[in-house]
């Protein structure tokens, strides 16, 4: 999700990590120019045919929203969607 008048980007991975989320981030990689490029995918390989680096590739924890800078795709938080409580009660 691009929130072009916050200026973030915010992306989610699932709960259970069942589907996951690749994103990668190149400094002027195959976006050609001197702003980063950002690119995500629930599998790696669309990435790299894309152009991006597998160094430029990471896989998102299961259960995350990630909020980066819209300009310089800088990390500006991580959060858990749901907190679990895993103790039981009797």
């Amino acid at each position: 999700l691009f929130d072009l008048r916050r200026q973030v980007v915010v992306v989610a991975s699932d709960v259970f990590g069942t589907k996951p989320l690749w994103m990668a981030i190149a400094r002027g990689g195959p976006c050609g120019g001197v702003r980063p490029c950002f690119g995500a995918s629930s599998y790696q390989l669309p990435l790299l045919r894309l152009g991006f680096q597998e160094e430029d590739c990471t896989q998102a924890p299961p259960n995350t929203v990630l909020t980066l800078d819209y300009h310089s795709l800088r990390v500006l938080s991580q959060r858990p969607v749901f907190e679990f409580d895993m103790r039981q009660y009797k």
